[in-house]
């Protein structure tokens, strides 16, 4: 059988060209490049993007007032957030120092990622920042981090994470199916059997 090629497609297309009736493989999207004028990633949009389980590249017009990307992932045009890395990506990721904040989904369904380290630069993970990254076997969270918002990590199977002792505030659901064990010096949380608890 013949292999299917691989797509680029501008993002300001996405969506007409995912529901066209006689196109059938958005796995072939391997990269979406941004032009100048998209400024704004709508939820509608971002749904689009997260159909494509295997894209590995954002490409940035350089001129693009909001966003910008580096090694093929999206950013805020000042680097600030991190705000999609593409689902397609695989191995161990190093979140760049130069990240202040990891956006609201932003590795939502990465389920080929192995480990993620996040730097002490990091001060906010958003909401459902890494649902579902099924495989994710290790996460070392910034020391600056004082909230784990809704979802932060749900249906991370089995994924180990020490919750350092900065974090004062958890939300009911943040570690759902995660192995959780927190430093011995935070003053709100520990944990039994990768279960987290409150002190």
């Amino acid at each position: 059988m013949k292999e299917k090629p691989t797509l680029t497609v501008n993002l300001e297309q996405l969506k007409q060209v995912l529901l066209d009736a006689d196109f059938d493989n958005s796995d072939a999207i391997r990269e979406l490049v941004i032009p100048e004028s998209l400024t704004d990633i709508d939820k509608e949009l971002r749904e689009y993007i997260e159909l494509c389980g295997c894209l590995e590249e954002f490409n940035v017009h350089p001129d693009n007032p909001s966003f910008t990307s580096e090694n093929g992932i999206l950013f805020s045009k000042d680097k600030v957030t991190l705000l999609i890395f593409p689902r397609g990506l695989d191995g161990n990721f190093i979140v760049p120092d130069f990240v202040r904040k990891i956006g609201r989904g932003a590795f939502f369904g990465c389920v080929w990622l192995k480990s993620v380290i996040i730097p002490d630069s990091v001060e906010e993970i958003g909401e459902g920042a890494f649902y579902e990254c099924m495989f994710l076997s290790e996460v070392r969270l910034s020391n600056s981090i004082k909230k784990i918002p809704n979802g932060a990590f749900s249906g991370c199977m089995g994924t180990s994470i020490t919750i350092p002792k900065s974090v004062v505030d958890i939300a009911e659901n943040a570690f759902y199916c995660c192995n959780v064990t927190v430093d011995p010096e935070n003053p709100v949380f520990t944990s039994e059997n990768g279960k987290l608890k409150r002190k």
